[in-house]
C-alpha cells in the first residue's frame, strides 16, 4: 500500500519520539515545512506540498535510509516505472537487457571505467 511522505515522516517521528522541531533540526529543514509535508498541503494556498529532491535527500539522511529507499516507499520510483525518453538510449537499454550476464558485466565495467575517467 502506497504511503505518503507525510505519513512516513510522522510515523518515523512518533516511533523515535521526536517533535516536529527535533526532526526538522535533524533534516536541516524548517519545522513549519515538515508540518506542511506531514499534512500534505500548504494551508495558505491549499496546494499540495512537493518537496525538492534535496529536501527528500535530507529527510532520508535524517531517517538513516537511502534516498532511493525513501522514493520507493512513497512509490515515486519503482523498478518498473523508470522511463527513457531518448530512443537511442532506449535501444541501448533493450540491447543490454537482452545480453548475456557475462556481456552485461563487461558493459557495466566499461561504463564504470568511463564514469571514473570523467572525474
Amino acid at each position: 500500500m502506497k504511503k505518503t511522505l507525510g505519513e512516513i515522516i510522522k510515523n518515523y517521528r512518533l516511533t523515535n519520539k521526536l517533535s516536529l522541531r527535533e526532526f526538522a533540526q535533524k533534516c536541516d529543514v524548517s519545522h513549519t515545512y515538515i508540518d506542511k509535508l506531514e499534512k500534505g498541503v500548504d494551508s495558505r494556498t491549499g496546494k499540495p506540498v512537493e518537496p525538492t529532491l534535496l529536501v527528500i535527500e535530507k529527510i532520508a539522511n535524517a531517517m538513516n535510509i537511502s534516498t532511493k529507499i525513501l522514493l520507493e516507499e512513497i512509490e515515486f520510483i519503482t523498478r518498473d516505472n523508470i522511463e527513457v525518453t531518448d530512443t537511442e538510449l532506449e535501444q541501448w537499454f533493450k540491447a543490454i537487457k537482452s545480453a548475456s550476464p557475462q556481456k552485461q558485466e563487461e558493459l557495466k565495467k566499461f561504463w564504470e571505467f568511463l564514469i571514473q575517467k570523467e572525474d
